[in-house]
């Protein structure tokens, strides 16, 4: 089976979805992953390769967090001029690599029109992989009619939690399955002894790390993942405050439009940051944490998410906090812990240390979420598409 993935991230940036679903497909499997052009990560214009899996930086028209170069991006002459030439480097590609797909996925709406012609030309269908809402990223233009039109040419749109279907027009729900989000159990843990010594001798160096043992306090807060706006910086700001004997770890990237914000939060001596790790070293710095936490704000970005991070700290038996971003999340599961308010949140927090609840129920739950089991449902359902 022969696939090509167009996508909004690219493919070395994060262990995200993507990245764990194509992984797990069968090694008998062609991908090709056409992933955007970056003005702050390294593009890949050569194909490269991983495993089974072709990738390459195609342009296209997309939003962008610099004001300038999204206007320029959306200036008509200038947006013409990137859609033909996206176009002619796909179908370069596609040719020199004498690569003919059997099916098109996409997780990225800006590339439908290229996609409708894909489609007709070769007589394929379009599988919509939404695992965010397009319409809550600031900044792009006619975003909703990139949307509307991936919902009416997709024939399967794909979501992970039922959450997912608020922002999605009534007539697209037939065409929706529900496929979860999920956990690398083996890779999260990090089973390889070598790499381990590797990691505990980087962490156990660590000038973070040391200054925090240095204090009076072992307890650690921990949250891992991309440090963005749908962080809820005013909770976490009066948290810290109201916290200041816990050491609060955060380890991820931080985006260009929180930088100062964030930098306001970590002027608090309690506050420390690591820039981001790779997806198997999560587990060795997760045994520094007594508590983890998801302190999204609700707002258009979160208020439908379902975070891999809930299935990553259980897996790992970590008792963790989390806003009321999403509140149909609480039928996910009765283990979570989730606050209404940062009083709340910070008394979840010193009742998870004190006496922490009966993690192997985490364990136990994120069990069903493994992603070798979610990516063979998604790969289902692709065949299913595939004899229609």
């Amino acid at each position: 089976m022969k696939i090509i993935w167009f996508s909004e991230i690219k493919w070395s940036y994060l262990r995200t979805r993507k990245q764990h679903i194509l992984s797990n497909f069968d090694n008998a499997d062609e991908i090709l992953f056409i992933e955007p052009l970056s003005f702050n990560l390294k593009n890949k214009f050569n194909i490269s390769i991983e495993k089974n899996i072709k990738y390459v930086t195609v342009p296209q028209v997309q939003n962008s967090d610099i004001i300038f170069i999204n206007y320029l991006i959306n200036f008509l002459p200038f947006k013409w001029f990137l859609k033909k030439i996206s176009k002619f480097l796909i179908n370069k590609i596609l040719n020199r690599s004498n690569f003919l797909p059997d099916i098109i996925i996409t997780s990225n709406v800006f590339w439908i029109d290229y996609l409708i012609e894909m489609k007709n030309k070769l007589n394929l269908n379009i599988i919509y992989d939404c695992n965010d809402n397009p319409l809550a990223f600031p900044n792009s233009r006619n975003k909703n009619i990139y949307f509307n039109k991936t919902l009416d040419y997709a024939d399967k749109i794909i979501v992970p939690f039922k959450s997912y279907i608020n922002f999605i027009p009534k007539q697209y729900h037939s065409k929706i399955k529900i496929i979860s989000n999920g956990v690398d159990s083996n890779l999260i843990s990090s089973s390889n002894q070598e790499e381990n010594s590797i990691i505990d001798e980087f962490v156990s160096n660590n000038f973070l790390f040391t200054d925090i043992r240095r204090k009076t306090s072992s307890n650690i807060v921990m949250y891992i993942g991309s440090i963005d706006t749908r962080l809820d910086f005013n909770l976490l700001e009066k948290v810290v405050c109201d916290l200041q004997e816990i050491k609060f770890v955060f380890i991820g990237d931080i985006k260009r439009q929180v930088t100062k914000i964030f930098k306001k939060v970590k002027t608090h001596d309690n506050v420390y940051h690591i820039n981001s790790i790779n997806y198997n070293e999560i587990g060795k710095y997760l045994n520094y944490a007594k508590v983890c936490i998801i302190p999204f704000e609700k707002n258009n970005l979160s208020k439908f998410i379902l975070p891999n991070k809930i299935f990553e700290y259980s897996i790992l038996e970590k008792p963790f906090v989390l806003t009321n971003f999403n509140p149909e999340l609480k039928y996910l599961s009765s283990e979570l812990l989730i606050a209404d308010t940062y009083f709340e949140f910070s008394k979840l927090i010193l009742e998870q240390i004190e006496n922490p609840k009966d993690t192997q129920k985490l364990k136990t739950f994120a069990s069903n979420f493994e992603w070798k089991e979610i990516s063979s449902q998604y790969r289902s359902i692709i065949l299913d598409n595939l004899e229609k």
